[in-house]
This record gives structure tokens, sequence and C-alpha cells, in this order.
């Protein structure tokens, strides 16, 4: 499985670097919580944190499902 870092959060979106071979649309988990997948730039991803965003901090892993 593919593991990313959380580079930023704000506004229920969380930034992700490291993490390679992601669909739109693909869930993603971080720090027990589901994410989707929105934006895919070159270095980083853009992920929709479905749930409260608050337990998610800068430096969680995100690992693909």
């Amino acid at each position: 499985m593919d593991i990313g870092i959380v580079f930023s959060i704000m506004d229920g979106v969380a930034r992700v670097v490291a993490i390679e071979h992601t669909f739109i649309g693909e869930l993603v988990v971080i720090a027990a919580l589901k994410a989707m997948a929105l934006n895919l730039e070159e270095s980083l991803t853009a992920l929709t944190i479905l749930g409260n965003d608050r337990n998610v901090l800068q430096g969680d892993l995100a690992e693909r499902t």
C-alpha cells in the first residue's frame, strides 16, 4: 500500500505529499477517518476529509485503501 504524509490541513481539505498512484474519488484513510481524493497535483494530493477534520494533524500518515 502507498503511504503519504499530511502536509497541511485546512477547511476539511488535507494536502498530502508522497502518496502515489492515487485516483480521483479514491478513499484514503487518515487518522482513522476516511477521505476522498479530489485533486491530483504533481507533488501534492488534496483529500476531502469525510467527517470531523479536527483529529487530523500535520504529519499524520495517509494510507490508500
